[in-house]
């Protein structure tokens, strides 16, 4: 054996320098196993990133001041909070927020990142907008004259999409729900009860009350 030697021989056998003199270890191979555990680890852990990279670069910040103490960088704070709340909540105890604004009902609701939710009223017609993680609320007014927002979507990047009722309108915003474009109505429906983004541009809508599925693609 070398008295420089280091690296590994077919991954098997691996020669180092230490402190007493030159080494050689068997270095035993490890099995990689995909197990369901540890593919729902790693879907959690992906979900967590997707989360973190949503953050604008102040509340990035604000994580990073808050882990220098502690000897972390910011987002490994962000990963421990996460997975703390998932695993010891999961929307199993709850606190009663209130009545909002003397509203009736609160038909939909949706989140859209950085801790910022809508939710859509009736019999008002009413969006209601929260930057805190839903602690707290502003109202933004009645939309258009609809009644009810049946339904609410955020397709990323800012843009969110409402559904209403009774004029089946598709209302439009691009400043993550601060002010909104009416779309006008869709194909003579009264209601849009529900909106899904597919991804790569593609929305789905149900309606009522003849019960079709609408489709845009841009």
């Amino acid at each position: 054996m070398s008295s420089t030697a280091s690296g590994s021989i077919a991954e098997t056998l691996t020669f180092s320098k230490k402190r007493t003199g030159q080494q050689v270890r068997i270095q035993r191979k490890q099995k990689d196993v995909i197990t369901p555990a540890r593919t729902a680890q790693r879907n959690l852990y992906s979900e967590a990133l997707s989360e973190w990279r949503s953050f604008s670069f102040s509340v990035k910040s604000a994580y990073e001041l808050e882990a220098y103490p502690k000897k972390i960088t910011g987002f490994n704070l962000f990963v421990k909070k996460y997975l703390l709340n998932l695993f010891s909540f999961k929307g199993l105890t709850w606190s009663d927020l209130g009545q909002k604004f003397s509203q009736t009902y609160i038909y939909s609701l949706s989140y859209l990142g950085n801790g910022i939710c809508l939710a859509g009223t009736g019999l008002n017609g009413k969006i209601l907008r929260s930057t805190d993680y839903g602690l707290t609320w502003s109202d933004l007014g009645q939309k258009f004259s609809e009644t009810y927002i049946l339904s609410l979507s955020y397709l990323g990047n800012g843009i969110c999409l409402a559904g209403t009722g009774p004029n089946g309108k598709i209302l439009r915003s691009t400043d993550y729900g601060l002010t909104w474009s009416d779309l006008g109505q869709k194909f003579s429906q009264a209601q849009i009860r529900s909106l899904s983004y597919l991804g790569n541009g593609i929305c789905l809508a149900g309606t009522g009350l003849n019960g079709k599925i609408l489709r845009s693609t841009d």
